[in-house]
């Protein structure tokens, strides 16, 4: 990659509360030197507590922040460069009656896609823009497509959960069709391979990383046991409250914990559209005055919870709808700071936790063996102790933000096959 281009980097909201790993990628890609612009698709989140995010918020480029603006930039492609834009509209036509459309998105949504790419490539022509990069494979991932059709330029994603096992239409033509796909986990390239096979080179683990050293400093959390007359231990979660985080499970969890006579508080950060229903089966199970429900918070009063935090619990599932998670970055940041962790036994997160060694795995929906893990991890000083060093040296050691920058460079400037 020639040093004065610049590498487009596309997400649903760029920066965004929820998606911490979008927005610190391109920090460290700009610690680097590289120059990095950025689009949203939406208006950007502000507020975040930091001003280089404010920063970054104010300068993306929002792809449908003004329906006129959409039109005048299709408009203009349409007279000066008639041939490429005809050619990304019927490549988007085609694609919307695909015979593996499986997700059935309407042909509508697709060419209103398209016209995004096609504006957005219009916003950025001139501007050295060799690459674009856009995290999560849905939406993203469609405009940016189209948009590198546009420009005549390459495009790679990087797809997580939801996106892929859920949302992820047109996954099939944007595998064949991307420079690289980034997999945050072997286990995602497996799954891309048996969808579309490609060199394994062409599939480089890139992890989702995170500021090890920051996220570590300072932290107080203990790794003996805590003794029962000490202060209430604290049961963290941290999470989006949709089905797939498993909420609902830690509750019921807490329940046993509370009937088996165990004192502990529990704090839940997060918002979503299950906190009501969370908040009643609290009640239900007799436990909501345990648990304090903090709302969404920025990063800084998460890291600051976690410093505090006795065991952090994610218990993932795979939702009615096939959603579900790859390797949550949150509990990748609670094991960075020292805090043992208990999570879902899934094969991406699997990578980032062995259980007994880096944090606790129990098998999905194990609501009884979900309960022993968390006791295990807060009363037995020695299981602690191991799960608090193991899994800070796991992340040090593989998910750190200064050795996937290094990775997703080497995929970028291609000095060498990224495969791990």
């Amino acid at each position: 990659m020639p040093k004065s281009s610049s590498i487009l980097y596309v997400a649903s909201r760029l920066p965004c509360r929820s998606e911490t790993f979008v927005y610190r990628e391109v920090v460290a890609l700009r610690s680097h030197g590289v120059r990095i612009l950025t689009a949203s698709l939406r208006q950007p989140e502000s507020g975040l507590g930091e001003p280089e995010l404010e920063k970054m918020a104010a300068e993306s480029i929002v792809v449908y922040g003004s329906f006129a603006r959409l039109i005048a930039d299709v408009f203009s492609e349409a007279v000066f460069n008639l041939k490429l834009t005809a050619r990304t509209f019927l490549a988007a036509f085609r694609d919307g009656f695909w015979e593996e459309n499986k997700q059935g998105v309407s042909i509508f949504k697709i060419l209103i896609q398209a016209a995004g790419g096609i504006s957005l490539s219009r916003r950025i022509r001139g501007l050295g823009v060799s690459r674009i990069h856009c995290h999560l494979a849905h939406a993203p991932a469609t405009v940016a497509m189209y948009a590198a059709m546009q420009s005549c330029i390459p495009f790679s994603f990087t797809g997580h959960g939801a996106d892929v096992f859920r949302d992820g239409s047109l996954l099939k033509q944007k595998l064949s069709r991307a420079a690289q796909v980034v997999c945050i986990s072997r286990w995602h390239r497996e799954v891309y391979q048996r969808i579309h096979a490609r060199p394994v080179a062409q599939y480089p683990l890139v992890r989702c990383g995170v500021d090890t050293e920051t996220q570590s400093a300072g932290s107080d959390a203990r790794q003996a046991a805590i003794p029962e007359g000490e202060a209430l231990p604290l049961i963290l979660t941290v999470a989006r409250l949709v089905p797939k985080k498993g909420v609902h499970l830690l509750v019921q969890a807490l329940a046993r914990l509370h009937c088996a006579g165990r004192r502990f508080r529990a704090v839940v950060a997060g918002d979503g559209p299950e906190l009501n229903s969370l908040q009643k089966l609290a009640v239900h199970c007799g436990v909501s005055g345990r648990i304090e429900w903090k709302g969404a918070l920025i990063h800084s009063e998460v890291t600051a919870l976690m410093r505090g935090a006795s065991v952090f619990v994610l218990p993932c599932v795979i939702a009615d709808d096939g959603d579900r998670d790859g390797i949550p970055v949150v509990l990748m940041e609670a094991m960075a700071v020292g805090v043992p962790c208990v999570s879902s036994d899934f094969p991406a997160i699997r990578e980032l936790i062995e259980d007994g060694v880096s944090g606790r795995l129990i098998a999905p929906a194990d609501v009884k063996e979900l309960a022993r893990a968390i006791e295990g991890l807060i009363w037995d000083s020695s299981l602690r102790a191991r799960i608090c060093c193991g899994g800070k040296e796991a992340v040090s050691s593989e998910f750190s933000t200064r050795l996937n920058g290094h990775r997703l460079l080497d995929v970028f400037q291609g000095e060498r096959e990224v495969v791990a």
